[in-house]
């Protein structure tokens, strides 16, 4: 889905932000590592996991390299037009 936002700023400056929905699972992706006996009660919503492909590794704790977080690519749209 996408969602559009104006916003005037005094009488002169609209301000519009783009922002499109996220898929809810990629296609090829797994969460082997999240849902492993060994991570699955670090996951503080079972239904939100990171993919094996894009997670972040700990590299500092001796245990596990294991954290439930995703690098992500986010591409902003910021347009301004002035108004007079």
């Amino acid at each position: 889905y996408e969602v559009s936002i104006a916003e005037i700023i005094g009488d002169s400056i609209v301000h519009l932000v783009v922002v499109q929905g996220l898929q809810r699972r990629k296609e090829g992706f797994t969460f082997e590592v999240a849902t492993s006996q060994t991570n699955y009660y670090r996951n503080r919503y079972k239904d939100v996991l990171p993919y094996d492909q894009t997670r972040v590794l700990l590299t500092t704790m001796p245990d596990s390299d294991y954290i439930n977080a995703n690098y992500i690519n986010v591409r902003l749209s910021f347009r301004f037009f002035a108004i007079h």
